[in-house]
């Protein structure tokens, strides 16, 4: 006598995988949510701190004065670093932030300069925050930069 065996899934088989599948997702996405959100705070937060560390260092490359510019004002739209010298055209424009991501700085200055020896003669504190938390970035007055989990004191 020949046995025949069936391949395949039964419609029960399918049904408990898909459930599990359901179960897993609804518990998963949500963790995803926040891993991203706080992956782009991070981001936001390193490439603000470079600019500034780029800012720096290329007044003291040029011996120019580099200004660090919010865009119309507004750090959220991002900024722009260029020389002082009128006429000139930005070196770098950092406008492709995540719209989630709020900046404010403590003393609410739109414009930080570098003079040609790095130093920016006074001190200024970014906060960003999204649904993740919140960084800041603190900039001395001999132009050194720093990121912190730690808020910025007014």
């Amino acid at each position: 006598m020949k046995q025949h065996f069936h391949r395949g899934f039964s419609l029960i088989e399918l049904m408990i995988t898909l459930l599990i599948l359901a179960i897993l997702s609804l518990v998963v996405v949500p963790g995803f949510q926040s891993l991203i959100s706080h992956n782009r705070l991070t981001s936001t937060t390193n490439q603000l701190l470079g600019s500034l560390q780029l800012a720096r260092s290329e007044a003291i490359q040029s011996g120019d004065d580099i200004k660090v510019s919010a865009i119309d004002n507004d750090w959220n739209q991002g900024w722009t670093l260029q020389t002082t010298a009128s006429g000139a055209a930005p070196l770098r424009v950092y406008d492709d932030l995540p719209g989630d991501i709020r900046i404010s700085t403590v003393k609410g200055s739109a414009s930080l300069t570098y003079s040609a020896i790095g130093a920016t003669g006074s001190s200024e504190c970014f906060t960003l925050a999204n649904s993740a938390g919140e960084r800041s970035v603190e900039v001395i007055s001999s132009g050194l930069a720093a990121a912190s989990e730690v808020s910025c004191a007014p």
